[in-house]
């Protein structure tokens, strides 16, 4: 069984740019640096330039994804 601490999902309807030694694409979204930081949410991070009381977990009115059966 495979356990999971985190489980980042990303939206295929983005454009996202994989290449970055030239650049990111016009109407795209740097893939590495948005997965940098969605890696540094599941590490417990919070990135704000507005100062915000400690907290590890914030609310979203995203709805959530569910995890592959392999990570359950």
């Amino acid at each position: 069984m495979l356990i999971c601490d985190a489980f980042v999902q990303f939206n295929s309807n983005y454009a996202f740019d994989h290449d970055r030694s030239n650049g990111i694409g016009s109407g795209q979204f740097d893939f590495v640096g948005i997965a940098a930081h969605e890696i540094g949410h599941a590490l417990g991070l919070i990135f704000t330039a507005i100062p915000v009381p400690a907290r590890r977990w914030g609310r979203s009115s995203l709805p959530h994804p569910t995890p592959p059966s392999t990570c359950r």
